[in-house]
């Protein structure tokens, strides 16, 4: 990280509104060249690279509860990593609650 680009990690955006305020932040260093945009095709919704540190960040768009983020590569791999890995884990809490009831409903009715 370098002033040239984000001085500070963005874990999720509070609301819509500060998205579109670091859009416009966004846009205006890529058209000043500080920052460019990465075509590729990849999970995310952005690539950016800082033209002065070589930094490579990963934008997510924030959508419906989704709050989107803004974070170096690397940490955004992590992030994801630890998303996927909770969301599985609240998977098996929820078969196992429903399984628990569908026994305690059959020891009910027998």
């Amino acid at each position: 990280m370098c002033p040239n680009c984000f001085e500070n990690d963005i874990n999720k955006f509070e609301s819509y509104t500060d998205f579109e305020e670091f859009e416009k932040l966004l846009d205006s260093k890529v058209n000043k060249g500080e920052v460019e945009f990465l075509d590729e095709e990849k999970d995310w919704d952005g690539n950016y690279i800082c033209k002065t540190c070589y930094e490579l960040w990963t934008l997510s768009v924030p959508d419906n509860a989704w709050r989107g983020y803004f974070l170096p590569r690397e940490k955004a791999i992590s992030y994801e990593s630890r998303i996927n890995r909770e969301e599985s884990i609240s998977g098996y809490g929820c078969i196992t609650i429903v399984v628990l009831l569908a026994i305690i409903f059959y020891l009910i009715l027998n």
